[in-house]
């Protein structure tokens, strides 16, 4: 597709989209940055049948009724699929590239975002990369490497890569480990990836399961083995700083087919300042639920948390293949008060698919719920009044969501 078809195939699609919108509805007033209050940036991709574009736009505003315009003269076009990765210093942010072995450092100015710099990861042998980075001080930035049981280090201030941190974990029994979500500890001291060995052919469990904590001035890696659970996925950190573990909510759901599937339902937290399981904490979230299995476990404040629930009826009889029976639109949001005896479902809600993007910016946790055909996403916050509330719409898939100022 040349460069001016495929301007046109994404103009035709805005104006699709924003011809379906209310004539009469002059929408929210446009965003002025004073240059003094929160910044964000937000990113959002639109994919075709031959290509990805990537936009991204910069917000006052993570409130209900912001609308982001791609036509607008400000607005970042990457002509490929990338997301945006949060730094620390103030107005840069950075973007990985599922084009190229490489991460982008940008600058919100007052002339508008400017590239600044490219930091390669072609010496590890890397063809792209994903969102899976942390930024943790001005020279110390971690690339987790899903594929190679590392992480690679690098300096956001020098653009330069310093070094890697194997895990020494490979594949055990035919199975392989999982490293789908990372975080830093709130004192920036830790590193905690959550670690399972899956049988990626039919889901069965029974391989290890661990937390792997990465101490950041000594690059010493300690493995925490877990055997309350089957499977540890979903790392949640709260607004307090606590550290929970849990399943996906698809993990959860296969467990309906037997105790050789999936994980269960089960939360851990993390004993303070530290990746290690708490021994003396453990709740089965299926018992909040009325035995439905439940996982994707976000607290968004001290007293409520949401988890994704499975609706094994709307599975319907199992045919042998367990991917067909656990994904698709067979899961409700449920709200627990944290310290009650129940949970209940968020009323007036469809059914949804499994997974989840999720974002936890400015101390608020957030969620990307997208429409049939993936031409618009709302970043929809999980909010701590038991609701959802929708904030940001962009065109395409929602890539990534980031505090600038």
């Amino acid at each position: 597709m040349n460069q001016f078809t495929r301007v046109l195939s994404i103009m035709l699609m805005i104006a699709f989209v924003f011809s379906s919108c209310n004539n009469d509805d002059e929408g929210p007033a446009p965003i002025v940055d004073d240059g003094e209050g929160p910044l964000f940036v937000v990113a959002s991709t639109l994919l075709t049948s031959t290509a990805a574009t990537t936009f991204i736009n910069t917000t006052t505003s993570l409130e209900r009724g912001t609308n982001l315009s791609i036509s607008d003269s400000s607005t970042i076009v990457l002509d490929f699929q990338g997301e945006v990765l949060e730094g620390l210093e103030e107005n840069v942010f950075f973007t990985s590239s599922r084009d190229a072995p490489e991460i982008t450092k940008w600058r919100v100015t007052e002339n508008g975002i400017v590239q600044e710099d490219v930091v390669s990861f072609l010496n590890f042998g890397l063809t792209f990369t994903f969102n899976t980075n942390k930024v943790v001080s001005e020279t110390r930035a971690y690339y987790l490497d899903l594929f190679a049981s590392r992480l690679i280090v690098w300096n956001p201030s020098t653009m330069e890569t310093v070094g890697e941190i194997p895990f020494g974990l490979g594949p055990e029994d035919g199975r392989i480990p999982v490293y789908p979500i990372f975080l830093v500890t709130p004192d920036n001291s830790k590193l905690v990836l959550s670690v399972s060995w899956i049988n990626p052919v039919d889901w069965s469990n029974g391989g290890r399961v661990g937390v792997i904590e990465i101490d950041l001035a000594t690059e010493e890696v300690t493995f925490f083995e877990e055997t309350r659970t089957k499977h540890i996925v979903n790392i949640n950190e709260t607004p307090s700083g606590e550290i929970y573990y849990g399943p996906y909510d698809s993990w959860a759901g296969v467990r309906v087919l037997g105790e050789e599937f999936g994980s269960g339902s089960i939360l851990l937290k993390a004993l303070p300042g530290t990746g290690q399981p708490d021994p003396d904490f453990s709740l089965d979230l299926s018992a909040l639920t009325g035995g439905r299995p439940a996982g994707n476990y976000f607290q968004v404040s001290e007293d409520r948390a949401f988890m994704k629930v499975f609706y094994e009826e709307e599975a319907g009889e199992f045919d042998g293949n367990v991917f067909d029976y656990i994904f698709g639109e067979k899961y409700k949001w449920w709200t627990w008060e944290v310290g009650s005896e129940t949970a209940t479902e968020v009323p007036d809600q469809p059914f949804v698919n499994s997974g989840i993007q999720n974002y936890f910016v400015d101390g608020r946790r957030f969620i990307s719920t997208t429409n049939n055909d993936f031409t618009t996403s709302i970043l929809t916050e999980l909010s701590p009044t038991g609701e959802f509330v929708p904030t940001v719409t962009v065109i395409g898939l929602l890539a990534g969501v980031a505090q600038v100022r």
